[in-house]
């Protein structure tokens, strides 16, 4: 499910970012505001974070239906993060330290487009 859902994003992120860009150039050219720039790495958080939150969502949703299905004796474990996820992204999407004013700031657009695909994503 790990490799599934890295794939779908690290295929995903780039296009999403490239349309994003395109159609924040399009509403700024449209109100008049001139050229402003969209920051990548603040998009690209927001949307993952966005898709994390509707994974939990749906995970949610779906020990919810399993409670009603099989009864209240059901239950969802996840405690914390595990070793071998922590090793997984440490070795193949190797995530960069920045120290930037931005690294707390979302996007709200890829944040709530984030959430949507990832209620929806097939895991």
């Amino acid at each position: 499910m790990l490799e599934k859902t890295f794939a779908y994003l690290k295929k995903h992120l780039n296009k999403y970012v490239k349309k994003y860009k395109k159609e924040f150039k399009e509403q700024c050219e449209l109100l008049g505001l001139g050229v402003a720039k969209a920051d990548s790495r603040v998009i690209k958080r927001s949307y993952c974070y966005g898709f994390a939150c509707g994974l939990s969502n749906k995970f949610e949703e779906n020990l919810l239906e399993t409670k009603e299905e099989y009864g209240e004796e059901t239950a969802l474990m996840a405690i914390g993060v595990q070793s071998e996820i922590k090793d997984h992204i440490q070795s193949v999407v190797k995530p960069k330290i920045v120290n930037k004013n931005n690294s707390l700031e979302l996007d709200r657009k890829s944040f709530s487009d984030g959430f949507t695909e990832g209620i929806h994503f097939n895991v």
